[in-house]
This record gives C-alpha cells, structure tokens and sequence, in this order.
C-alpha cells in the first residue's frame, strides 16, 4: 500500500506539476492578450484623436498682399480669425528715417505705433469655407471695413465692404524658407 500510495503521490505530484505550468503558461498569454489589447486601444485612441483632430484651416499662414508691399500672418485666437504685419518691403519711412507708423489712424492715441506688428484683420469666424463677420483696418486711408475671407484655387481671397460697394483683393502664399 505504501508503494502504491507513493506511486500516487508521483502521479499527483506529476498532474500538479503539469497542471501548474499549463496555469502558468495560460496566465503568461492571458497577460500577453490584455498587454496586446492594452496596445489596441491605446493604437485606436491615438489615431481616432488623429483623425478627428481639427486640422488647421487653409487661411492661417503668411500671405503676400496684392500690392506686394506687405506680409500679413493670419492667425487663430480666442475662437476668431486675425492678421498682422510680419513683414514690410520697405521698413523705413524715407522722409522720417524711422520705421512706417499708423499715421493714418482715426484715433490719434494710436498714430505713432508702428505698424509693423498691427493687427489688419480683425475678429473673423469660420462659416463653411468662408470667414466672415471681421473687420480689415487700411492702414493706408484709416478705414476699416466690413468683410471676408475665402481660399480660392489656393490664392486669399479678401473683400472690403463699404455699404453695398466692395473691393476684392487677392493674396498669395507666402512660400517658406525652409
């Protein structure tokens, strides 16, 4: 009985082993599984956040205006579309020797900043493919106009409005130095 009793201990010791490793080896892929599903979701969020990530719209950038004397930077802030001076051909005012200043400006408060820097396009939101609502300051009479903005076969479209009158310029792309 005692060998037969030892016989079963070893066979038991056996299954228990065997059993035991199968166990092992069942968590060891049940731990791969929830690692390659950990990887799943992770792969999925990263690209459904890719995909639905606003991409930025076609008007921000640098944009040469139509008299070629100027770069304005369109740029998102605060839910609105604006556009400054980055850039002038000619900086300095010959007749002053100094940099070009809003002279022009209807408040007098603000007719010696400069104008490199200044904010032209004003408060525009994004309605299908246009941007309305904004306002275009013309540093070079003082006005400032109602209008919108559009892309166009890959040229800004800007349009002034004054009353039922408007003026249509087109602008180009700054191309990148990089």
């Amino acid at each position: 009985m005692a060998q037969k009793n030892g016989r079963f201990r070893k066979k038991n010791k056996i299954a228990w082993s065997a059993f035991s490793y199968l166990q092992n080896h069942l968590n060891n892929i049940n731990h791969q599984k929830s690692q390659m599903k950990n990887l799943l979701v992770i792969i999925l969020l990263f690209f459904a956040n890719f995909l639905t990530a606003q991409t930025p719209d076609k008007i921000i950038g640098k944009w040469l205006t139509a008299d070629k004397e100027a770069h304005i930077e369109i740029f998102y802030a605060a839910g609105k579309y604006y556009g400054k001076i980055v850039w002038l051909k000619q900086p300095i005012n010959p007749k002053t020797g100094k940099a070009w200043v809003d002279d022009k400006n209807p408040d007098e408060s603000k007719r010696n900043l400069p104008l490199m820097g200044s904010v032209l396009l004003k408060g525009f939101e994004k309605k299908g493919e246009e941007f309305i609502t904004g306002s275009i300051y013309d540093s070079r009479d003082g006005k400032t106009y109602t209008g919108k903005i559009w892309i166009e076969n890959n040229t800004l479209k800007l349009r002034g409005y004054w009353g039922m009158f408007y003026v249509t310029e087109s602008w180009e792309r700054v191309k990148s130095n990089l």
